[in-house]
């Protein structure tokens, strides 16, 4: 039996991850909007009843790590010679892609390439309250941000199912909004050089006041 040489390499992302950014975290780009400490624990970015404005809150998700690795091994590809190949030499282990049980001869079906690392949007969050009259207009947006030298940014838009957002000032008498919305098609964030930005905007109506508390992410993950 060879020996184990180099990485073992999950292909299985862990799903269920959570990151959320406050109040406290959130970019908005006016003075208007107030960080505020509503009472312990409740801390919002508020505007007071004013006129018709719009306003954005945005956040990347620079606190996650990235995974943009290429394997230096075999084709560049890590490799587990636990048991070596059947010619006798060291390789990527065959094997299907994914969890077991696997049907027929996928089984013996050798990966192609290095299963992608890091994290993958599964879905975005926004929290906020609506007061006095209701909003004219509520939305969110997901971008990636590429940056490369001397050259404009590169901005992609990532597609979020149902981006329009509740306008109603009732959440003003139950407590805020909680609205996720899915990522249409989720994929992992291996685009060097770049950010994953969420912008949450809203449209006061004359009068009408909000409190923006959070964005957050959903997401997969994979670092083994």
């Amino acid at each position: 039996m060879s020996g184990t040489q180099g990485n073992f390499v999950s292909d299985v992302p862990f799903a269920g991850g959570w990151i959320i950014y406050s109040a406290i975290d959130l970019t908005s780009f006016s003075p208007n909007l107030v960080l505020t400490r509503n009472a312990l624990g409740d801390y919002s970015l508020n505007r007071a009843a004013a006129g018709a404005e719009t306003y954005p809150a945005v956040i990347g998700i620079n606190g996650a790590i990235k995974r943009l690795t290429v394997y230096p091994q075999l084709s560049s590809l890590p490799f587990l010679e636990q048991f070596g190949t059947g010619a006798g030499t060291a390789g990527y282990p065959k094997g299907a892609a994914g969890i077991p049980p696997f049907t027929g001869s996928s089984q013996f079906t050798p990966p192609t390439g290095p299963p992608p690392k890091g994290v993958r949007i599964t879905d975005v969050c926004a929290v906020y309250q609506v007061g006095v009259v209701n909003l004219t207009a509520a939305s969110l947006s997901l971008n990636r941000t590429a940056y490369a030298n001397n050259v404009a940014n590169s901005i992609t838009n990532v597609p979020i199912a149902a981006t329009a957002l509740p306008l109603t000032a009732a959440g003003d008498a139950t407590g805020p909004y909680f609205v996720k919305r899915a990522v249409t098609t989720p994929v992992f964030e291996t685009v060097d050089q770049s950010d994953l930005l969420l912008e949450l905007s809203v449209t006061l109506a004359n009068t009408g006041t909000i409190r923006i508390y959070a964005l957050g992410f959903h997401l997969d993950f994979n670092y083994n």
